[in-house]
């Protein structure tokens, strides 16, 4: 079984509220500063527990049901890509049970040789 790294926004309360985690295979756990880092992901994939999301979306209190799945993460210092290039995905059960794009089209399970973070923001080539 090919065992991926997952990478998402975390929102508990604690010193790493806002940042993201990046969950390797090996069970090591890293949090990353949107604002002083970029992370660039290798053949990731949009994850999503869509039953979960509607939950939340009803109106339960939020818990983890989204991630991006990727083979390798590497971290740069915040760069400030032309992101008009890429696409912009999102996830907030809140407002949408699934990642979208700006046009609304439903991500998930979608696969892309690469995506990378700026800020708080997920783009995909």
């Amino acid at each position: 079984m090919n065992k991926k790294i997952k990478v998402r926004f975390h929102l508990a309360n604690g010193e790493n509220y806002m940042k993201w985690q990046v969950k390797y295979p090996d069970g090591l756990t890293t949090y990353v500063d949107p604002m002083e880092k970029t992370l660039v992901m290798t053949n990731a994939k949009l994850c999503n527990r869509p039953k979960t999301a509607e939950k939340i979306y009803c109106g339960a209190d939020k818990t983890v049901c989204a991630w991006v799945s990727c083979d390798d993460v590497l971290m740069s210092a915040r760069s400030n890509v032309d992101t008009n290039k890429y696409t912009a995905v999102w996830f907030n059960p809140r407002k949408q049970i699934n990642w979208v794009d700006n046009d609304g089209n439903n991500m998930d399970g979608k696969e892309f040789k690469l995506a990378f973070t700026q800020g708080r923001n997920v783009f995909v080539q």
